[in-house]
This record gives C-alpha cells, structure tokens and sequence, in this order.
C-alpha cells in the first residue's frame, strides 16, 4: 500500500495510523496484505473511537494505537505453536484481535471479567 507524500512526517516516517502499522509490520518481519493491514487499520479506528466512551487504554493517538498493535504482532515471531489462543484480561482486544487478524485460521478467544469493557 503507497502512502502519499501528506502522510509522512518531515523525517519520512508514516504518521497515518494505516501506514504505522504498516512499517511496523515490515520491520517485525510480519507479512500483511492489503486487506489484512486495512482490517488492522480499522480495529485501531475503532479503538480510537470507543476509547472516548470507555477508557480501553491509555493514549489513542495514531502512534500509540500503532504500538499497541504492533506489540500484539511482535507475539508472532515467538513461533507459538498451532492450536487456539485465549486472551485473559483481553480489555480492548488486545493481543487478541490484531492476533485474530493476522492468523484468521487459528481459533482466538477473548476474556474479560470487567463488564465495560467487554461490551
């Protein structure tokens, strides 16, 4: 996915959220395609969002969501073997969903005890 010239700060790094993650990814060594980085690009939207509502986590801004779903990626250079994942504590659906988006073949269950932030 190309990020035009707008979308770069003056030290050519991406500033968009799409392209935060996109770079992250390329330097964990995460393959992504196109409609896999735009599903990831709309969770950390919705993130942002919901996070107005109810505090998910603590700073929203497009870097630090990035982050948040980068961590989540890095998860995958640890070579977890096949089988299903449960996120205890899930919260905002993190690890989880950005797990679940990367690996749509592998079953991810979410957990979480505080009512508020499950709905």
């Amino acid at each position: 996915m190309n990020e035009s010239n707008e979308e770069f700060d003056g030290g050519h790094r991406p500033k968009s959220l799409l392209g935060l993650i996109q770079v992250g990814l390329e330097k964990l060594g995460v393959d992504c395609d196109e409609a896999t980085l735009l599903r990831l690009g709309k969770y950390g939207s919705l993130l942002q969002k919901a996070n107005k509502a109810t505090r998910l986590v603590g700073r929203t801004g497009n870097e630090d969501i990035a982050l948040h779903i980068l961590d989540a990626a890095a998860i995958l250079r640890l070579n977890i073997p096949d089988g299903a994942l449960l996120d205890i504590g899930s919260g905002g659906g993190l690890p989880g969903i950005p797990l679940a988006i990367l690996e749509p073949e592998r079953t991810v269950c979410l957990l979480e005890s505080r009512l508020r932030r499950a709905t």
